[in-house]
C-alpha cells in the first residue's frame, strides 16, 4: 500500500526523538504514517538489537504508527553507496510515501549526516523509470528534514504538537535501554531537552509545544491572510 508519511531515520528511538509529535499527529487525521530504521542501534552503547526491536515495536504501537521496519545496515557504518542506496530505493517504491521525514544533513553525529544523504540520493534516484530495481517509480512529493536540540538552525516549517507531546514522550520512554530511569534517580536528561526544545519551538508560533523542520525549497502560501503566526 501506499503511505502518506514515511520518517526514516538512523537508529531505532531517532524518529520519536526528531518527529514523533508530527507522526502522531499526522496519524491522528487520518493519513497512513510508518517509520524506516536504517540500523538496529546494536554498536550503542547500551542496549541489544533484540532489545531495542522490542522497544521500537512498543513505540510504535503508542504512537498508533501504522508500519515500521528495520533495514539493517551496519550501526555506525551508515554511508550512501550503491548497496545501501538500493536496499532504500527498493523500501520508497514499496511503502510510496508522499512525504519522507528524514535527519536534518548537519549535525555531531556522523550516521545521521550520512542517514540524510542517503534518503535524498534514494529519494531521487527512486522516481527515475529506467533506474535497474524492481518496482514503479517512485519519487516522494516532498522532502522535510526534522531538526534536534543540537542543531542551531532556523526551522521554515514548525508543527504544532501541543496535543501529542505526551504521547511523543510516552513512545519515548519505551527506549528504555536507551533512556533509563532506576527507582528513585532523576529521568534520563534525554526528556528535559527534548522537552525544552519542543517548548521554545512551540514559542516560535506562540504554541506550547511544536517540532521543527527544515526545507531545501520555498514553502508555497496561496493566501497570505491565512496566516496564523502574528508579526511582532
Amino acid at each position: 500500500m501506499a503511505y502518506d508519511v514515511v520518517a526514516i531515520a538512523a537508529h531505532p528511538d531517532d524518529a520519536e526523538i526528531i518527529c514523533g509529535g508530527t507522526l502522531v499527529k499526522m496519524v491522528k487525521k487520518g493519513y497512513q504514517v510508518a517509520i524506516v530504521d536504517l540500523t538496529r542501534g546494536e554498536r550503542g552503547t547500551r542496549g541489544t538489537p533484540e532489545v531495542r526491536a522490542d522497544e521500537s515495536e512498543e513505540a510504535r504501537r503508542v504512537m498508533g504508527v501504522h508500519h515500521r521496519e528495520n533495514l539493517a545496515i551496519t550501526d555506525t557504518e551508515i554511508m550512501p553507496t550503491i548497496e545501501e542506496r538500493n536496499r532504500l530505493i527498493a523500501v520508497i517504491r514499496r511503502l510510496r510515501p508522499r512525504l519522507v521525514i528524514a535527519p536534518y544533513f548537519e549535525g555531531r553525529h556522523p550516521d545521521h549526516v550520512q542517514a540524510s544523504r542517503l534518503v535524498y540520493d534514494a529519494c531521487f534516484f527512486s522516481g527515475l523509470r529506467n533506474y535497474p530495481l524492481p518496482g514503479e517509480p517512485a519519487r516522494p512529493h516532498k522532502i522535510l528534514y526534522a531538526l534536534r536540540h543540537k542543531e542551531f538552525v532556523e526551522p521554515r516549517l514548525v508543527i504544532d504538537i501541543t496535543g501529542e507531546f505526551q504521547t511523543k514522550l510516552a513512545a519515548l520512554r519505551c527506549h528504555r535501554s536507551q533512556f533509563p530511569a532506576p527507582e528513585g534517580t532523576p529521568p534520563h536528561g534525554i526528556y528535559e531537552r527534548v522537552t525544552t526544545f519542543a517548548a521554545f519551538c512551540g514559542g516560535l508560533i506562540g504554541k506550547k509545544y511544536a517540532e521543527a523542520f527544515y526545507t531545501r525549497e520555498a514553502v508555497e502560501v496561496d493566501d497570505p491572510l491565512t496566516l496564523t503566526v502574528p508579526s511582532m
